[in-house]
């Protein structure tokens, strides 16, 4: 994924569900949720989270081309959560 100068610690995380523990291990076992979470710091100083479905890499590319306002933007247009770390 690109990065301009109006992003700075771009950092995508996928996010798991337990789903119960497997009766033939004993060990959990996990389920990845249909959404990733996106966190960055842009260059003005504030901290932003984003959640957003899996398979979004293009059009993040292309928000991040257009730095933090491009992000904002792609998450307000397609309804998806964001949130202020300050």
């Amino acid at each position: 994924m690109s990065r301009d100068n109006h992003l700075s610690q771009g950092v995508i995380e996928d996010v798991f569900y337990p789903r119960g523990v497997d009766p033939e291990t004993g060990r959990m076992r996990y389920q990845r949720a249909p959404f990733q979470l996106l966190a960055f710091q842009a260059a003005e100083g504030a901290r932003e989270l984003f959640v957003m479905p899996n398979g979004m890499g293009a059009d993040l590319d292309q928000a991040y081309a257009s730095g933090t306002t491009g992000i904002k933007e792609l998450m307000t247009r397609n309804d998806f959560g964001w949130f202020s770390l300050e």
